[in-house]
């Protein structure tokens, strides 16, 4: 999700402000998950989560092949997908509670993947 963020404000896109709240939602799940672990396996798998997900997104972009660019931007809106529907609950729950954290300008949607979609 930072990948897909910082891609999002390279290319001025005005959804990344519910990116933000994915990725901060993603945060806090890879927290629990790592907990105990201690902070560099949490962030080992953040870097090479962020990593293989901006070389998708350059390939969607700029690959010569245009089958090629087809499959990376099909692959990287399935693994955006699927990380929203992990974090939607967590979302919902957030939008809920009237946390300061997620953007008040995105509204109360019927369901956080309405929201990250």
């Amino acid at each position: 999700m930072s990948a897909q963020l910082e891609f999002q404000w390279l290319m001025r896109d005005p959804a990344a402000a519910r990116t933000e709240a994915a990725r901060d939602a993603m945060l806090a799940l890879l927290g629990a998950v790592v907990e105990g672990r201690g902070d560099e396996t949490a962030m080992a798998l953040r870097i090479e989560a962020k990593l293989a997900h901006a070389t998708l997104l350059h390939r969607a972009t700029f690959a010569s092949v245009g089958m090629d660019a087809v499959r990376a931007e099909r692959l990287a809106h399935r693994n955006v997908a699927t990380c929203t529907k992990l974090v939607a609950g967590y979302l919902d729950v957030q939008l809920d509670d009237g946390n300061p954290n997620v953007d008040p300008t995105l509204g109360k949607p019927e369901s956080a993947i309405a929201l990250l979609e």
